[in-house]
């Protein structure tokens, strides 16, 4: 997907970027920017874009219930965190919902039904570089159909203060009775999903 393209190569240029660009600091903490884990524990809700159709105004709901840290990397002085998350994903579209539940255990077999979290210490620029990936549909449930493929970031933070809201890109498919549905979210102002903490 042009979309997961895109994010990789601006994650590339970010770290390079921000890491060429600074002096160096003695008295730098490698983990001391990265949020805790549970930063997205609770519940996050918002309403996909009216201008995107087919699935304009539709309401997404995301229950975050517990963080799981995964592994913890370090590259070329850069600590990287990644976590997983148990929780329940919710699709309304005003005349019904579905909702699926997402697991840290899903991964990385199958792979499916999971949300996680990386966050890249950029330890010579004092900043970090977060990314989420969400991949939330049916395993067994067959008509309708659900395809949730989204992710946030990259978002630079120079703060210990996580964000209350997140705009997603991705792709949304549905297919119900032979028939697929299919809307894109670029990564663009007025066409993200716009999550807010509540």
């Amino acid at each position: 997907m042009k979309i997961k393209l895109i994010k990789q190569v601006i994650i590339g240029i970010g770290i390079i970027l921000l890491s060429a660009g600074c002096a160096k600091d003695d008295n730098n903490d490698p983990s001391k920017l990265i949020w805790d884990e549970d930063w997205l524990t609770g519940t996050w809700e918002g309403t996909t874009p009216a201008s995107v159709q087919p699935f304009g105004g539709k309401k997404i709901k995301i229950v975050f219930t517990k963080g799981h840290h995964y592994q913890t990397d370090s590259v070329q002085g850069n600590v990287i965190k990644t976590y997983f998350y148990d929780g329940t994903f919710t699709w309304d579209t005003g005349s019904g919902s579905w909702s699926g539940s997402f697991k840290a255990s899903n991964y990385p077999d199958p792979g499916m039904n999971t949300i996680d979290w990386q966050s890249t210490h950029m330890t010579l620029a004092k900043t970090t570089m977060n990314i989420m990936s969400i991949r939330i549909g049916d395993e067994e449930q067959t008509d309708p159909w659900h395809s949730f493929d989204l992710d946030w970031g990259p978002f630079v933070s120079s703060s210990t203060k996580p964000p209350t809201t997140i705009e997603l890109y991705g792709d949304i498919e549905i297919e119900t009775g032979g028939e697929l549905e299919r809307a894109d979210y670029p990564p663009s102002t007025n066409t993200m999903i716009k999550l807010t903490k509540k």
